[in-house]
C-alpha cells in the first residue's frame, strides 16, 4: 500500500505541549542549514485538508479551477524536501486522512485524536519534573508577587497533578482565583 510513511503525529490533549513543540521544530528547520529540508510550511487545520491548504502558497491563484491539484503538484516538485506542519488536525474525514497521505512531502500533525491511520504516532502525555516546576514557578511569580515559595511543595504540586502542562499552569492560578469575590 505505502512504501514509507511520511506524516508523524504529534497527539495528546489539549494544552499539553503539543503546538509548542513543534513551533519549536518549526523554527529551528527554518532557520537551519539543513539539505535535507529546503521548504516549510506551517498551517492551522481547517475543517478539511483542501480549506486548510486553499490559499497559503502564494505561487497558485486560490480562485485557480484545481488548486488543490495544482498544490500537489508543487509538492510533489519539492518532494520530501518541503516540511509541513499541520496544527490542531481535530475534526476530520477519512478522506482528508487518505489525501493527506497522498502528499509528496514530509508531515507534522498535531491533534487530539491518538490514532490516525498510516500517520507515525507520538503522544505526549505529560512534561519532566522540572520542567512543571518551572512553569508553576513562572505562572504563580506572576500572580502572587510577595509571596516565595518552596521546590519541595511544588514538586509535590507537580507529581500529583501527573506533570500535565495544563493542570500544572491552573494549579498555579488558584492561589490568585481564590482571592475574587463573586
Amino acid at each position: 500500500m505505502y512504501n514509507y510513511i511520511n506524516v508523524v503525529l504529534l497527539s495528546g490533549m489539549g494544552r499539553i505541549g503539543k503546538t509548542e513543540i513543534c513551533q519549536k521544530l518549526f523554527h529551528t528547520y527554518k532557520e537551519s542549514k539543513d539539505f535535507k529540508i529546503k521548504y516549510i510550511g506551517w498551517v492551522a487545520w481547517n475543517g478539511s485538508l483542501k480549506n486548510t491548504l486553499l490559499g497559503k502558497f502564494p505561487e497558485i491563484a486560490a480562485d485557480t479551477a484545481d488548486y488543490f491539484g495544482d498544490v500537489k503538484k508543487l509538492l510533489s516538485r519539492c518532494g520530501s524536501k518541503f516540511l509541513l506542519f499541520i496544527d490542531n488536525m481535530n475534526d476530520f474525514t477519512a478522506e482528508d486522512v487518505k489525501e493527506l497521505n497522498a502528499l509528496p512531502c514530509r508531515t507534522v500533525v498535531t491533534s487530539r485524536s491518538d490514532e490516525i491511520d498510516n500517520f507515525i504516532p507520538v503522544t505526549i502525555k505529560s512534561l519532566p519534573k522540572d520542567e512543571c516546576i518551572e512553569i508553576y514557578k513562572g505562572v504563580f511569580k506572576n500572580r502572587e508577587k510577595e509571596r516565595e515559595f518552596e521546590d519541595e511543595i511544588i514538586r509535590e504540586i507537580a507529581e500529583k497533578a501527573d506533570y500535565i502542562t495544563i493542570v500544572i499552569e491552573l494549579l498555579a492560578k488558584t492561589p490568585a482565583y481564590r482571592k475574587q469575590s463573586f
